[in-house]
């Protein structure tokens, strides 16, 4: 009974540890970028077209790819550019 409350409770913990170990960021950078002329959102590692205009921490994107920023410029992403949720644009997503 002793060998058998000691072994889950190893199990327990080892798997207390490995857990803590692994990246909690495991997740995909969310991002919105233009491919092949549509903006697409990348949430979680999933594609989904952009729908409606989205907020970001410092701009506004919009479904054809521009990009307002809160200092009133405004820029269209290119195929390939995206942006982040921190506001910042990116010529390659994946990096």
């Amino acid at each position: 009974m002793k060998n058998v409350v000691l072994l889950i409770a190893l199990c327990f913990f080892t798997g207390t540890i490995v857990n803590a170990q692994h990246p909690k960021s495991s997740k995909k950078m969310e991002c919105c970028v233009m491919k092949k002329g549509k903006m697409v959102c990348i949430m979680n590692g999933k594609e989904m077209p952009m729908k409606g205009e989205m907020k970001m921490n410092g701009m506004t994107v919009m479904p054809d790819g521009t990009c307002k920023m809160n200092n009133g410029t405004t820029m269209k992403l290119k195929e390939g550019q995206c942006c982040d949720k921190q506001g910042k644009i990116h010529s390659d997503c994946m990096k």
